[in-house]
């Protein structure tokens, strides 16, 4: 027997161990930096290559600056992810997507899209999108084990609300990659599939709006 609507799983959260791993790391060099600063400036102790305390207490302080600054950015994508990164709704399919950055699809390092992410501030942004059924026209997993991808194709709206007024960007599609989720693409897709196959049955599922 198939399974329906009313028993799929529906919603889909995203991995935060690494960013919990990633902001606890940060902050504890961030302290030990500051800490190591202040016995320099103090006198405490000296610099092992003999520069002066307070030029290495300097470059102590922008490290830890820097270093703290990733450490926000990890702690920020951990209390971000408590909600859903996809919802299969009654009405459609909720997607949430956060600090995707103009350089995401250029072959470019990794750190440089995160260092891009930061400074911008497009990793601290963070869209609402919806993809009504009557809209909605498939999706497709692909790429290779380690680099999968899940595209969902149809009408994505992503709503802005300013006083009593509706504004919306929409696309025809919205990609995610195996690294967000905690459960495989392969499992959220069939789960969409399931859930746009059995009309009647959605009626029981939680509204776009809730």
């Amino acid at each position: 027997m198939s399974a329906t609507a009313t028993t799929i799983q529906t919603e889909f959260f995203g991995k935060t161990w690494i960013y919990r791993v990633g902001a606890f790391m940060c902050f504890l060099l961030s302290f030990i930096c500051v800490v190591v600063a202040l016995l320099f400036l103090f006198g405490i102790s000296t610099p092992a290559n003999n520069k002066p305390p307070a030029d290495a207490a300097v470059v102590l302080s922008l490290i830890a600056v820097a270093v703290g600054l990733f450490g926000y950015f990890c702690r920020f994508n951990v209390l971000i992810r408590r909600k859903p990164l996809l919802r299969i709704c009654n009405e459609g399919i909720e997607v949430n997507v956060i600090g995707r950055g103009s350089l995401d699809e250029l072959p470019i390092p990794m750190w440089i899209k995160i260092v891009w992410l930061m400074l911008s501030m497009q990793g601290f942004k963070k869209q609402i999108g919806w993809v009504p059924w009557e809209s909605f026209q498939g999706d497709l997993v692909e790429g290779l084990r380690t680099m999968r991808t899940l595209t969902i194709h149809g009408t994505v709206a992503f709503p802005t609300f300013q006083g009593d007024q509706i504004e919306a960007k929409v696309t025809n599609r919205v990609k995610f990659c195996s690294s967000e989720f905690r459960e495989p693409l392969e499992t959220i897709a069939l789960a969409i599939h399931e859930a746009f196959k059995h009309p009647a049955s959605r009626r029981t599922l939680p509204s776009l709006h809730e």
